[in-house]
């Protein structure tokens, strides 16, 4: 049996993506029974999980990595970027597959230092091009970038704005912080909507209610500013905590771009039916984004094991296994999510990209 670490990110408000794995569905039967995997079911070779949390904190989650190391042949996550970069180091060491659902970093593209890791998800600069065609579109030729403090999202936001710049949008940057007070936010906003009337959020789903929470404050969810979200999710319950806003009407006129996966395929499907059937008559939850990218990043390392022990190799052998999914790929699409839930596609079919596995 090969067990695989499943870790979620508390501070991000993709904890539920795993936890409704652990708790509503077996995400690994696919790749338990599938008979698209020929060497796995000669060899009799199926999959446990072991939960870990990391709080998307780097000290807790490297303590998990090492406490898990003996007990595990691969690991699908972390969540948060803070913790992939420092944790897919020492998975490279330990020569174990690492598969990401979540993290966007272009530096876990470097596959000299990453050797083991993959993800399912496509890097956020990717998005540019998309925000670059919306701006446009609507005469948008200033917008502010609201950046988190995490390394990501300066990456992200460096990103956008060295591209929008050179094509001739005018910028600005804040830097926020989880720990700012809702009135200091809400000052800084007031002084920014002189300027702008668009501001680009590159932050996590926490740090993006704080501040429509303090733009509401500013009196800035008025129709005349826009805000537009990277890869938003869904909230946690403490995001309420400690602010003076109703959290549905902070989030009026959020718009959130995100990744479309290719739902077209028959185990993604019967993935979802089943797991929408359970989780909506305990919860009434809705099924995220990462939800889908967990199963790909499992199904994903099955597939990579499956043809590494065809090639003679064993469970050990994690940079083999990895080398095997470097040329798959999904076909990424953005979706665009209003605060009511709908989404609505890109574009146009023809400018669908595919986004290499990393």
């Amino acid at each position: 049996m090969a067990r695989l670490r499943i870790s979620r990110a508390e501070k991000d408000a993709r904890e539920d993506t795993v936890a409704g794995l652990q708790k509503q569905l077996n995400v690994l039967h696919t790749a338990n029974t599938s008979p698209d995997l020929p060497q796995l079911r000669k060899h009799n070779i199926t999959f446990d999980f072991i939960m870990a949390d990391t709080h998307c904190d780097i000290g807790q989650g490297l303590y998990q990595l090492v406490e898990m190391n003996p007990h595990v042949n691969a690991y699908i996550g972390p969540a948060c970027d803070a913790v992939c970069l420092p944790a897919g180091l020492l998975a490279a060491k330990w020569d174990k597959p690492m598969i990401s659902y979540s993290c966007s970093s272009r530096t876990l593209n470097n596959h000299a230092a990453y050797k083991t890791f993959a993800r399912t998800t496509a890097i956020y600069v990717d998005m540019l091009n998309f925000l670059v065609d919306i701006l446009h579109h609507f005469k948008w030729d200033r917008v502010t970038l609201v950046e988190g403090s995490d390394s990501l999202w300066h990456e992200t936001a460096g990103y956008f704005q060295e591209g929008l710049e050179a094509e001739n949008i005018n910028t600005e940057s804040i830097i926020i912080s989880s720990e700012e007070t809702h009135e200091s936010l809400q000052k800084r906003f007031v002084r920014s909507s002189k300027d702008a009337r668009i501001f680009i959020l590159c932050a996590y789903g926490l740090d993006v209610y704080h501040t429509m929470c303090a733009a509401e404050s500013a009196g800035l969810l008025d129709g005349d500013h826009a805000f537009i979200a990277i890869d938003f999710a869904h909230l946690t319950n403490s995001a309420q905590t400690g602010r003076p806003c109703r959290m549905n009407k902070a989030l009026e006129g959020l718009l959130d771009i995100t990744i479309r996966l290719d739902e077209d395929y028959a185990g993604y499907q019967e993935f979802v039916h089943e797991l929408n059937r359970r989780t909506n008559v305990i919860h009434g939850a809705e099924v995220g984004i990462h939800m889908g990218m967990v199963y790909d990043a499992v199904f994903l390392y099955a597939t990579g094991l499956d043809e590494a022990i065809e090639q003679g190799f064993t469970v050990h052998n994690g940079s083999k296994i990895i080398r095997q999914l470097l040329t798959r790929s999904f076909q990424v699409d953005v979706v665009v999510d209003d605060d009511d839930g709908g989404g609505s596609d890109s574009g146009d079919d023809d400018d669908d990209d595919d986004e290499e596995e990393e």
